[in-house]
């Protein structure tokens, strides 16, 4: 596992660096990374989604997934919310610290790619691509509904769910992966087999989606905000990888002895994926919903500094313990 997660730490962190000196040195326009953000998003993520849901094992217990990550976001939100209102008198603040403590680095870009190295299975990565449709649909509706909420006290106009759900589908941002998603789901279900060429594909453009995403994030890099909110980005880790994982563990415990078992490998490592994902910090998308909200940046910039930044050292030992569980 560690040579696993030193592979990782290697392109997470040299895309991150690569990415600030390029900034700093002006080896690339302005704009340039909301340009390869969404550029990986569409073109990139959007075919490793197709492919990994094509060759996907389906069986009926694998809607565990999405309905457990919904519901984990969910009661995050509620608990985070409770949290934020005794720390915070600024509903920017808030709204960031809810949007932190809810939104994971699921993806192919961390928790995804994460669990097909701990897993050694694409398999455990077209999983991992489904437990982050729930994040995805959730963001979109719930998450965006929640944050404009915060930002409504400063005068924001609160958008409706129906304006949600037209951007999740229409938004090529969202919108491709999503079609990816159910074009690979409908492959999968006609048994056409997908070619074997396609398994060397998949690791290659996930490389490339990881590189792509933390170069973007690197680019639009500042250090300031980690000095002035490093005590909340503490707790936030905290939130992350101690308070979380304990969540899931225990919903993960539940589902394995009471609903549906570990009598099959499939099984096994659906729960296996669910719990490392439960053990990600804190997601991009925590960033993007401050920024299209109004919310406070510099919060959520400082949280996904901190807790990213920790990943090599703290998430190792925290996913060998919960796979104790399965």
């Amino acid at each position: 596992m560690v040579a696993k997660f030193l592979i990782l730490s290697a392109l997470l962190y040299g895309s991150v660096a690569a990415g600030y000196v390029a900034r700093k040195k002006g080896w690339a326009p302005a704009g340039f990374d909301l340009r390869a953000m969404r550029f990986s998003l569409m073109f990139v993520s959007g075919p490793v989604v197709l492919l990994v849901m094509w060759a996907l094992d389906l069986e009926r217990t694998i809607l565990a997934l999405p309905i457990h990550g919904f519901c984990l976001f969910g009661f995050l939100t509620i608990v985070s919310a409770a949290v934020a209102r005794r720390m915070f008198s600024d509903p920017k603040a808030r709204g960031a610290f809810v949007g932190c403590a809810t939104f994971s680095n699921n993806g192919s870009t961390m928790g995804a790619f994460i669990a097909y190295l701990v897993l050694g299975s694409e398999q455990a990565l077209a999983l991992g691509c489904l437990y982050a449709l729930s994040t995805t649909v959730y963001f979109f509706t719930v998450g965006f509904t929640v944050a404009r909420g915060y930002a409504s006290a400063r005068g924001a106009q609160r958008p409706t769910l129906g304006h949600n759900v037209r951007t999740l589908l229409t938004d090529p941002v969202s919108a491709i992966p999503l079609a990816g998603l159910a074009a690979g789901l409908i492959l999968n279900a006609t048994g056409i087999e997908r070619p074997a060429v396609f398994g060397t594909v998949v690791p290659v453009l996930t490389g490339v989606t990881v590189v792509l995403v933390n170069f973007a994030i690197g680019f639009a890099l500042t250090l300031t905000s980690v000095r002035t909110h490093w005590r909340t980005g503490l707790l936030l880790g905290a939130v992350k990888f101690l308070f979380t994982p304990a969540v899931a563990a225990c919903a993960v415990w539940v589902l394995a002895v009471h609903v549906i078992g570990t009598d099959t490998e499939a099984k096994t490592m659906m729960l296996s994926v669910l719990l490392i994902q439960s053990a990600m910090p804190v997601g991009n998308f925590a960033v993007m919903l401050a920024r299209l909200c109004g919310l406070d940046v510099k919060i959520a910039t400082a949280a996904w500094i901190m807790t990213t930044l920790a990943v090599p050292v703290v998430v190792p030992p925290i996913i060998w313990l919960l796979l104790r569980i399965v």
